[in-house]
């Protein structure tokens, strides 16, 4: 874009596009708030309020910003209104004119661009918008008009509520009908105005697009794994380089997904947790058995000290419910998620085969890619599942010295739960592939001066091979050699609020050290020990940080009144810059978590956002865009590195992966998957295809482990 242009790109294309059809404005017309629609959209906006008799004060919102819109009170006023809107726009697109000549030179060279702002009632042409995660207004907020009135051929009134379940609006005459009805009188109805996303149900199927209703989804974007239709090509898929009809998608070879493999293993799932299902309730069963043993043994014992132990009776009663309630609960709770994942999972199979039996493409593509997230994410919470195949037993034991502390008041037992694991079928795994990374060894980061289990949030390789680790929870900087073998430590001061969290080499002899309690950068030279050289302020709770060109780029975490951000700070600790989202401004931080420690070869950094499930990208001009939002494959995504090869490779700390991404981003190839809960990879600058990873695991947290990529 050139110096002397008005607006940037995305602030030219929401000045063009009028909120209520999403298209380019025809004939615009502004409200007193400033924003502007095509003439006949706003036109039937303010008919559908006029035209609806029984609320002749009703007061009109913008449909934009729902600010109220004065002096409507009837048609008339309506109208008046209408044309001081469209002298107003008529001023705005005049001073539009005034100043074409600049903003022509922003616009597309054709002859009609250029003539569209001289022509007031012109159709404004559209620069291609870019692609975005989310339209230009919510659908909840979209003007709504009362359906049953439509059906009957009457003029647009607009909607003063909404039935949930009709999935339809209402005006007020067609409201008391609708509740007048027997059928519908306890049908859920809310405010227009107090709609909410929960409130208005997505249609499921390839029908009309949802964005833009009167075109139908017949195109398929293997880029982005979803169906489209021409609009949305023009607008939002235009830079995709692989587009087919939905007829001509090969389901397994575009998807990667074997639908009949896809059906079986989602059937795999459902038949384990109903075995599941069927234990516990079997075990629940067993548990009320031997709790009205229990008691009775209990009752036989104290018979005999009847009127001295009727209270220590009711007190053991008592003891052995709340312990019995506890698991009694705890079982409601595993056999009420493993039926509630049965019923997900027969719903999508339901759907699938639905779709498969009807042969609708369409609808195959739309439910496939559903079905295979679920059944990926209900396996790992069959992994994760510690107690599937543990049952529980009770056990009471009476006291030595029952009789003796019988005549006292004192307690005569107490209850307990013993857990006994039961061998049942393994539960159906996603398959993993061969992993292309090959563990080389291992070695453990723990030291004797250590008071607690370790926990290793940074990492970096120096140039002499040595690896500094950084122990959050500690409070500690530990600096071993490539073998693994302890070199010195350093302890950073008070544990809790002196705990280190990420580091970057910024030679080879020194490393940036971030602090996130204390709000600071603190650097260190590396030698035969660790030894502390001077501090900056962050100003932010910092986590993440990369050291380029003399300047440190820092990721910085919400914290009492600071936000989330990414900031460029130089060698003296000023700061240069700060983002806080994207250039788009759709895409805001969060929890910014890690960044790579080097660029790639298009000098682009690496930002994961653990709490949105995102990997972002900090381009050499400063400017910040999101490269990927995953749920499933970033859940809890932390560490992430670029290698000598300009690949990018990202923790998922939550689904206990490690992605290598390639081909701009649209390749993901699982390349570890046997290791729990991965935090932070380091690769050796010396050695480009050895690298190391950090983890959260209970197990072996402390333990440092070591690959080569094949």
């Amino acid at each position: 874009m050139s110096s002397s242009s008005l607006f940037t790109d995305s602030e030219r294309d929401l000045l063009l596009v009028c909120p209520l059809c999403e298209e380019g404005l025809k004939r615009p017309s502004t409200l007193p708030c400033s924003h502007i629609f095509c003439e006949s959209c706003i036109k039937s906006y303010f008919t559908g309020f006029s035209q609806n008799r029984k609320l002749p004060d009703i007061e009109v919102l913008c449909p934009v910003c729902r600010e109220p819109i004065p002096q409507f009170k009837d048609t008339n006023s309506t109208v008046s209104l209408f044309q001081k809107s469209q002298g107003y726009s008529s001023f705005v697109l005049q001073d539009l004119s005034r100043r074409n000549s600049k903003l022509a030179t922003d616009l597309p060279s054709s002859r009609s661009a250029r003539n569209t702002l001289q022509i007031p009632n012109a159709t404004l042409q559209l620069s291609p918008r870019p692609v975005t995660s989310r339209t230009f207004m919510d659908k909840t907020f979209q003007v709504r008009f009362c359906e049953p009135c439509q059906g009957k051929g009457e003029a647009l009134k607009a909607a003063s509520h909404w039935c949930v379940n009709c999935q339809e609006g209402l005006c007020a005459f067609c409201i008391d009908q609708h509740r007048s009805m027997k059928l519908l009188k306890n049908h859920d109805i809310v405010d227009i105005f107090s709609l909410k996303p929960e409130h208005v149900y997505d249609e499921e199927g390839t029908g009309a697009c949802s964005l833009h209703t009167e075109k139908d989804l017949n195109l398929f974007c293997v880029d982005h794994a979803c169906l489209v239709c021409v609009t949305c090509v023009a607008l939002d898929h235009r830079k995709c380089g692989n587009l087919k009809d939905v007829e001509e998608v090969d389901i397994e070879k575009d998807l990667g997904i074997n639908i009949d493999k896809l059906v079986d293993e989602v059937e795999e799932c459902i038949q384990y947790a109903d075995s599941v299902i069927q234990f516990k309730d079997e075990n629940r069963k067993k548990l009320v058995k031997e709790k009205r043993q229990i008691n009775a043994r209990v009752n036989a014992k104290v018979r005999h000290f009847k009127a001295v132990l009727d209270s220590m009776e009711s007190k053991a009663a008592q003891q052995i419910e709340r312990v019995h309630e506890g698991e009694m609960d705890l079982l409601d709770e595993q056999i009420a998620r493993y039926r509630k994942m049965v019923r997900a999972m027969a719903h999508r199979k339901e759907k699938l085969e639905a779709s498969l039996k009807r042969n609708i493409k369409g609808q195959i593509l739309y439910h496939a890619p559903i079905t295979e997230e679920l059944k990926r994410y209900t396996q790992a919470e069959f992994i994760s599942d510690t107690t599937a195949n543990k049952q529980t037993s009770y056990s009471y034991v009476f006291t030595s010295e029952f009789e003796e502390n019988a005549l006292d008041g004192k307690e005569i037992g107490h209850l307990t739960a013993n857990e006994n694991k039961i061998k049942l079928a393994n539960p159906p795994k996603h398959k993993k592939s061969a992993n292309i990374a090959e563990r080389l060894f291992n070695f453990n980061g723990s030291i004797a001066s250590d008071s607690k289990v370790c926990n290793f949030t940074g990492a970096v390789y120096m140039g002499k091979g040595n690896i500094v680790l950084a122990d959050n929870e500690n409070g500690n900087l530990k600096l071993f050699d490539e073998e693994g073998k302890f070199r010195h430590n350093l302890s950073c001061g008070d544990v809790k609020y002196d705990a280190p969290w990420d580091i970057t080499s910024t030679d080879d002899d020194h490393i940036a050290v971030t602090f996130p309690h204390r709000k600071k950068v603190r650097i260190y030279r590396i030698r035969e020990s660790i030894a502390p050289v001077r501090y900056f302020e962050t100003y932010g709770a910092c986590r993440g940080i990369a050291f380029h060109k003399d300047i440190f780029i820092v990721t910085c975490s919400e914290m009492g009144k600071s936000k989330a951000a990414i900031k460029f700070i130089d060698k003296r600790g000023k700061i240069l810059k700060i983002l806080h989202g994207d250039k788009t401004g759709m895409n805001q931080l969060r929890s910014p978590y890690y960044i790579s420690s080097r660029p790639d070869e298009n000098g682009r950094f690496f930002v994961t956002d653990i709490r949105q499930n995102m990997l972002l990208v900090v381009n050499s001009d400063q400017t910040m865009e999101l490269v990927l939002q995953d749920k499933v494959n970033l859940k809890g995504v932390s560490g992430v590195e670029v290698d000598g090869n300009n690949n990018v490779y990202v923790c998922s700390n939550g689904a206990s992966v490690v992605l290598r991404l390639t081909e701009n981003f649209t390749k993901r190839q699982v390349i570890i998957d046997d290791v729990k809960y991965p935090v932070k990879l380091c690769f050796n600058p010396r050695l480009k295809n050895i690298f190391f990873i950090t983890n959260q695991s209970i197990e072996a947290c402390d333990t440092i482990l070591l690959y080569s990529m094949s």
